[in-house]
Formats: structure tokens, C-alpha cells, sequence
């Protein structure tokens, strides 16, 4: 067995090439420019670009070399797709696959996409549609109309089950703004969000789903009027408004908000918790930290909560603690929570204007590569500059990953407000992560130590220059992890971005040679799809190891798509073989 193995391996190895590469896509090279906010959806990754006369389409790729086709002309001609300043790809403000659809935003029209070009429409009357979120099955987000303004939608997926949900703020006046996250938290059964009904300011309201289940759940800041001058309800203070997600943990809901005013600093933004229930809805205190003052106070109030992250049945989270009196900031730094409510703080080392971000976590969250939890944090050298550090949660100890280059620490800056975050996507066994400021930007990648961070290099000119790239902004706000490659926009020396991808052909999805059936996402790490080309009628399939153990096996299967969890396998290399009647298959993949 081992020897038959072996020489599969030998024969997959050589229809494909042992190498990784980076090439312009797709493939022959055409001119899709500022491609921008992938997003996988039944097993093709979607984008939107434009070709050089500024018409925008929808495109879509299997990930072959010759699988890129447009879904749909837009029909729009502007220089911009979006009538928002940023067409953020960072989390799903814009785009969202629901019921196996894509529903997306441009020029502030919501849009809805089977993935064919008859299926891809204007799908209603909203406006500015954004924020997307599934609760209870159904599709809820932030939109505009005349008569009700910006206010919480929801949708079935049908034309006549979309409508406003319910008009918070009466009139036109907008309860919800596009600039300001309403944060949708499912928690309890209900969906809390963020929202001002025009007396209380912006408060934590939540539903049912219902109209008549949609209310106000607390008005946490009743101290001052909407109207004063340092604070519309408890999510805003003067113009500075509330970014930090909700987490829910240890079945309570945690988010930062304001309800006595104290100064115009930050820190009136404290860490509030709540079991959903108003009587149950409180600060969160610590225990005070006697090597930073000599007091006898019994606990502080912990502020600024930013990148929760969930791990080991501990929530690890950023932020500092506050005296009650005299409101005094200290103790910025790494704090924990377990699921006795126990806190303390494990690390000083942590930068406070920043988040650790990707594209597969929450905003601020960690980043989870190799069992290490990745976040950004002050470099040796200085303070206030920024760099990749890790963060081993069991023993919480904290190593420095990158080092400062070109771009002076800075991992990614947010030209709407100046947020610095994480912008990360694992592939190939390496993080790829990027380093930028305003005007230029640079891809690195690393293994998780000092010494494997390498900036990536195109081997033309030995350079990879990402300026300037889409909508105003200056450095690609994507990496997508797809098939066999990772997706990003670049100029990489051209005037204007286009696709790029890294390409291992060793693990192809659409041009092994022996094979008629297509895998992905490949490398994975829970679920494998598998598509035929032609129908199966009670095949077997087995998932076996390098060893020549099978690992899984299935039986009896007839039609063309498949998905089979994989979660439960170590890391590795696997051989896939389909035995269909007088014809057997073989393929592979690997297990992250």
C-alpha cells in the first residue's frame, strides 16, 4: 500500500510544478483593475474591478488559470464604484453571502447575485445599504429611504419580505449612521445593536426580529441631553463614537460605552458587561494593581476594552483600568477574564492606539497562526512604533515577530481615522501580512519568528511597491486565501493595481491532469468541497494518509458536489481516491 502511494505521489507530483509563484491574474493577462473585495461564495471567489475605460463589473474565478469571467457589467463609468469615500474591505460592511447569494453594495444600491449574470440585479429600493448581519434566518443591515432615513433593515431574500424594521428615529432623521458600526451582537436570542431614537442619543437597543420586539434595552448614559456638547448617549463622546465590537463570552455580552461623563479623554469609555438583562448590565472591575499605586481602593474600573479574543475559556482583551477617584488611567496592557469572571492582567506590552485585525476574525481580535495568537504590539526599539508580536496562550508569553523596515513599524493605517490594525491572512503555511502607510505598503510574510520575516519580492525587479492602490486609499485592504492562491491588489510597479496571487501548483484545484474533479479550499482547515465534472453513481471515497491509513471512507455516493468535514484531521498532506466503477481517481490535499 505505502508503495502505491508512493508512486501516486510521484505521478500527482509530476503534472504539476514544486513551486510557488507570483503572477499577475488572470492568466492570459488582461486588464482588471482595482480589483477589490474578494469574497468566496460556492466554491468560486467573486470581486469587483474595472477595465481601463472605468467600467466596473462583477467578476468571479474558479481559481484556473482561465476560469475568470465577468458575472455582470454594472453599467456604471465613474472612477469609484462606491458613493462612500472607502469601500472597506476589512470586515462585511459591504458584502455578505446569504442563502447561497451574494448581497453587496456599489454606488449605494443593494445588489443581490446567484452568481449568474440573469441572477445578479438590483435587488431593492434601499439606500445605502451596509453593515450586513444574519440573525434567525434572515439578513438585517443599516439603509436609507425618504421617508424613514438611515434606519435597520431586514430581508428574507425576496423583494417584498425587505423593508425597514423599524423607524427608531421618526421622521427622516437617521437613527444609524454610515460611518458609525452599529456593532450587531447576537446574544439571548435578540440581535443588540447600536442606535439613537432622538432623546437618549446612541444607546443599546435590540430585537426579536419583529417590530413590536425591537426597543430600547437600556439607556445607560441619562446624565446629559443628546444634545450636549460632549455627548450624544453612551456610544458617542463629543465626536468620537464607539469602534470597538461587542463579545459575547462565558454567556455574557461585553462592549465599551460611557455612562457618567468625567473628561474629554478616552478612557470615559469603559468596559461595561451584561447577562441581558438591564439589573445585570455593569461595569467590569479588576483588581487594582498595587506596583502601579499606593492606594487602598478594592478593584478599578477597566476602559478602552478593545480586541477580544476567545481562547482556552479565557477572553484575552486590551485596555487599561481607571480609579473611580480621582479618574486616573493606568495599567494599559493585556488583560484575561475566565469563566469565574476572574481577572487579571498577564502583559504590559501592548500599543494603544492600535487593533490586531484579519480578515477572518472580528475587528481588533487576535489573530490565531499555529497555535500563537498574533496582535500588534510596540516594537523593541520604540513605543510608538508599532510591529507584529505573538502571544502563547498558555504560557502568555510575548515575542516580537517583525521588524521595523521601510515603513517605520506600521502595519496598516486607516486614512478614515487613523486606526492602525492587522491586516493578515494565513496561506501555505506562512502569515502574509502587510506593512503601509498612507502612500505606500509592503507585503511580508513570516513562519512566526524573527528571523522567517521576510518581505515578499517580485523577482522582476526585486521590489513589491504597492502604491497607489484603490478607492482613495493608498494600500490593498485585502489578502484573500482561495483554491491554490492568495489574492491582493497591487500596482506593483504598473500605474494602476490589478490581481496578483500567489500560485502553488502543487496544490491545484482545476489542472490535475488525472482528475476530473475539483477540490477546495485547498490547503483547508475544516471543510473539503469536492466538485465533478461528470455525475458519480455510487462511488467510494477514501481520505487517505501519507502512511497509508484511511482516514475516512464514504460510500454509496451519486451526484456531482460534495463537502465532508475534515476538522477532526491532524495537519498533513492526503491522498483523495474516487473509485467509480472501472475508474479510479486520485488527487490531494492538505490539511492545515
Amino acid at each position: 500500500m505505502k508503495k502505491l502511494l508512493l508512486i501516486i505521489l510521484i505521478i500527482l507530483e509530476t503534472n504539476s510544478f514544486s513551486q510557488v509563484v507570483l503572477e499577475n491574474y488572470p492568466l492570459p493577462a488582461t486588464s482588471i483593475l482595482q480589483a477589490t473585495n474578494f469574497i468566496n461564495m460556492n466554491g468560486k471567489m467573486y470581486y469587483f474591478g474595472r477595465n481601463p475605460s472605468y467600467q466596473w463589473s462583477l467578476y468571479s474565478t474558479d481559481g484556473s488559470d482561465t476560469g475568470n469571467q465577468i458575472v455582470k457589467n454594472l453599467g456604471l463609468q465613474v472612477a469609484n464604484i462606491m458613493s462612500q469615500s472607502d469601500f472597506d474591505a476589512k470586515f462585511n460592511d459591504y458584502k455578505i453571502v446569504y442563502n447561497n447569494k451574494l448581497y453587496f453594495t456599489v454606488n449605494g444600491q443593494l445588489w443581490q447575485s446567484d452568481g449568474s449574470t440573469a441572477g445578479t440585479n438590483v435587488f431593492s429600493n434601499a439606500i445605502t445599504p451596509i453593515f450586513y448581519k444574519i440573525f434567525n434566518g434572515k439578513l438585517y443591515f443599516t439603509a436609507y429611504n425618504t421617508t424613514g432615513g438611515q434606519e435597520v433593515w431586514s430581508s428574507d431574500g425576496t423583494v417584498a419580505g425587505t423593508s425597514m424594521l423599524l423607524d427608531i428615529y421618526p421622521g427622516s432623521n437617521p437613527s444609524v449612521d454610515t460611518s458609525r458600526d452599529p456593532h450587531f451582537t447576537i446574544f439571548n436570542n435578540k440581535l443588540f445593536f447600536v442606535a439613537n431614537d432622538g432623546t437618549n442619543g446612541y444607546e443599546l437597543w435590540s430585537t426579536d426580529g419583529s417590530s413590536a420586539g425591537t426597543a430600547l434595552f437600556m439607556n445607560i448614559r441619562v446624565t446629559e441631553s443628546e444634545s450636549n456638547a460632549y455627548s450624544q448617549g453612551a456610544f458617542t463622546v463629543t465626536s468620537t463614537y464607539s469602534k470597538q465590537p461587542f463579545a459575547v463570552f462565558n454567556n455574557k455580552m461585553y462592549f465599551v460605552a460611557n455612562s457618567d461623563f468625567t473628561n474629554q479623554y478616552g478612557f470615559q469609555f469603559r468596559l461595561f458587561q451584561t447577562d441581558g438583562t438591564v439589573t445585570g448590565t455593569t461595569y467590569v472591575t479588576a483588581p487594582i494593581d498595587f506596583s502601579i499605586c499606593n492606594c487602598t481602593a478594592e478593584s478599578v474600573n477597566l476602559f478602552d476594552g478593545k480586541g477580544f479574543t476567545i481562547t482556552n475559556n479565557e477572553m484575552i482583551f486590551y485596555g487599561g483600568s481607571i480609579f473611580p477617584i480621582p479618574s486616573i488611567p493606568i495599567g494599559f496592557g493585556i488583560y484575561k477574564i475566565n469563566t469565574t469572571d476572574q481577572i487579571s492582567k498577564i502583559s504590559n506590552s501592548f500599543y494603544t492606539g492600535d487593533l490586531g485585525s484579519g480578515p477572518d476574525t472580528e475587528q481588533g481580535a487576535m489573530k490565531l497562526f499555529n497555535g500563537d495568537y498574533y496582535f500588534i504590539g510596540p516594537g523593541a526599539t520604540s513605543s510608538s512604533n508599532p510591529e507584529l508580536c505573538k502571544m502563547n496562550p498558555a504560557t502568555f508569553a510575548i515575542t516580537q515577530v517583525s521588524a521595523p523596515a521601510s515603513q517605520s513599524g506600521i502595519l496598516f493605517n486607516d486614512t478614515n481615522d487613523s486606526t492602525r490594525f492587522l491586516l493578515s491572512q494565513e496561506w501555505n503555511g506562512r502569515l502574509y501580512f502587510m506593512k503601509a502607510t498612507s502612500i505606500a505598503g509592503q507585503l511580508f510574510s513570516t513562519t512566526g519568528t524573527l528571523a522567517s520575516t521576510t518581505q515578499v519580492t517580485r523577482q522582476t525587479d526585486n521590489s513589491l511597491n504597492m502604491s497607489p492602490v484603490i478607492f482613495g486609499n493608498s494600500a490593498p485592504r485585502q489578502l484573500n486565501n482561495f483554491g491554490s492562491g492568495l489574492y491582493f491588489s497591487a500596482n506593483l510597479g504598473n500605474p494602476t493595481p490589478s490581481v496578483w496571487r500567489f500560485y502553488d501548483s502543487t496544490l491545484a484545484t482545476n489542472q490535475n491532469t488525472i482528475s476530473k474533479f475539483t477540490i477546495f479550499p485547498n490547503p483547508t482547515n475544516n471543510n473539503l468541497n469536492l466538485k465533478f465534472e461528470d455525475n458519480l453513481e455510487n462511488a467510494t471515497l477514501k481520505i487517505i494518509s501519507i502512511t497509508g491509513q484511511t482516514v475516512l471512507e464514504k460510500q454509496n455516493l451519486s451526484g456531482t458536489d460534495f463537502n465532508f468535514d475534515v476538522s477532526n484531521l491532524n495537519s498533513g498532506m492526503y491522498i483523495i481516491q474516487i473509485a467509480d466503477g472501472n475508474k479510479i481517481l486520485y488527487s490531494k490535499f492538505l490539511k492545515q
